[in-house]
């Protein structure tokens, strides 16, 4: 990893503008998470907190995925920039290994704020003393990996891939996992599920519904597949990107 390629790209994507957006979402989150405690019958503990982190929190691990990977090469495409990222000195693959970390990080402390947010709501002002917070923490950093290096293959290979990204977020990984059949084991969002350490995972219908078919997965399965689509789209995208030719789209305003 290239540490100028990749401090420069991380300072860009944590500046104040994108980072208040997210520190909104998760005061959002927050009072959702209040709301929920004043009209709930019985105190709001460690069951409606993982309920709310697996079916929510978790989601947002995808979406900061899908705005920040477009900053790493497919923004340089549409703003005509790809030309001065290129005939750098450092060699392509690591500028996407560089990028890609660095995205990575953003979207990581980005889904870190909207769990903190709703973990001090259910959970109380001493929530990191709380095991299961560490290990939701570690679930959202290896969902990072896989989304962001998944995203930005996607980037490197169809034009306007935003659309695609979105879909995959909100269509794919939200409805796949409550249909019945083998399907569910095609989203990312499964496998991070598996891992989570929250009691009675069962909570809830919809919960139910994609626990049931989470349940079948072995947590060591999840911990492979993970890593292996975070490294390996990471590793296949650089050596897409040393490979193919980028230019400026003409068409991108």
């Amino acid at each position: 990893m290239h540490a100028y390629v990749f401090t420069s790209t991380l300072k860009d994507m944590l500046r104040i503008g994108r980072f208040i957006p997210w520190v909104l979402l998760a005061i959002v989150l927050g009072l959702v998470s209040l709301l929920w405690d004043q009209m709930s019958r019985i105190p709001v503990g460690a069951d409606q907190y993982g309920m709310l982190v697996r079916l929510i929190v978790y989601r947002i691990v995808a979406l900061a995925a899908a705005m920040f990977t477009t900053m790493v090469i497919s923004q340089e495409v549409e703003q005509k920039t790809i030309v001065y990222l290129v005939t750098r000195t450092v060699p392509r693959n690591v500028i996407l290994f560089s990028r890609g970390m660095a995205a990575v990080v953003a979207v990581t402390v980005m889904s870190w704020i909207s769990l903190f947010a709703v973990a001090f709501v259910m959970l109380g002002p001493g929530f990191l003393g709380e095991s299961m917070v560490w290990m939701d923490m570690l679930i959202m950093f290896l969902g990072s990996v896989a989304y962001t290096s998944l995203f930005i293959f996607v980037t490197l290979i169809i034009n306007r891939a935003m659309i695609a990204i979105l879909a995959f977020t909100f269509v794919w990984e939200a409805f796949v996992p409550i249909l019945d059949g083998d399907m569910y084991l095609l989203t990312i969002s499964t496998y991070m599920s598996v891992l989570a350490t929250h009691p009675n995972k069962t909570f809830g219908a919809v919960a139910a519904a994609i626990q049931n078919n989470a349940s079948a997965v072995n947590p060591v399965y999840a911990w492979i597949v993970l890593l292996t689509v975070g490294i390996g789209f990471l590793v296949l995208g650089g050596w897409w990107f040393s490979k193919n030719e980028y230019l400026p789209r003409e068409d991108a305003e």
